[in-house]
């Protein structure tokens, strides 16, 4: 089995989730957020820009079977608290989003 390397972090990527997948789990979080539609949308706009890479990697997402795994779960939940953090709506989900998403958790761990 080969072992794919995260883009941004080169660890091996153990959870393999295309980006779309990723985000799709981000969406169904916002839904329960009191964040105006209008800067979801362009909050995820401007996400989405940084996490689709040209893939190096050969493997296929676990869930929809056709994406490029290129980005960790744990290199695409800091994008994600980034991108909460830089809007004023955002950051009160902040907290919220990494408890869910259990990045605050990972966070201790996987910091070079």
């Amino acid at each position: 089995m080969v072992k794919e390397l995260c883009l941004i972090c080169y660890r091996t990527i153990s959870d393999p989730m295309c980006a779309d997948c990723h985000i799709k789990h981000v969406l169904i979080w916002l839904k329960s957020t009191n964040i105006k539609k209008s800067v979801k949308t362009e909050m995820l706009k401007e996400f989405k820009k940084k996490v689709h890479y040209d893939a190096l990697n050969e493997g296929e997402c676990v869930v929809c079977y056709k994406g490029e795994v290129n980005i960790c779960y744990y290199c695409f939940c800091k994008k994600f608290s980034n991108q909460l953090q830089k809007t004023k709506e955002g950051k009160p989900y902040l907290e919220e989003f990494n408890n869910i998403f259990n990045y605050s958790i990972m966070s201790d761990t996987n910091e070079k």
